[in-house]
């Protein structure tokens, strides 16, 4: 096999929970478990981690482009799932990486 043919060094699975694991450290303060079995954010901490412009996804919402599934609250704030995050950013990184070589 040669080395382009190689697959990930490990499984996408524990990468992924190895990233939700770090985000959701970096962002104790701001998890809220109202989903059951999942962790959740605010909007704003979500665009942070996402690195993406303030408002961009209630527009990618309102276009219906938006790939995270929403979940609101009682008082209607918009919450995101740390696990959709987590996934969205691995995608975006394997994205990013497509045709540069891997030394």
């Amino acid at each position: 096999m040669k080395r382009d043919d190689a697959g990930p060094m490990i499984p996408r699975a524990w990468a992924l929970h190895a990233l939700v694991v770090s985000l959701s450290y970096q962002v104790r303060d701001e998890l809220h478990g109202f989903v059951r079995g999942d962790l959740c954010i605010r909007e704003r901490v979500t665009e942070d981690l996402l690195d993406i412009g303030h408002g961009t996804l209630r527009k990618r919402e309102q276009l219906g482009k938006l790939t995270l599934t929403v979940h609101r609250d009682a008082s209607g704030r918009r919450w995101f799932s740390l696990l959709e995050i987590a996934n969205e950013m691995i995608d975006g990184r394997i994205a990013r990486n497509m045709g540069k070589d891997v030394k």
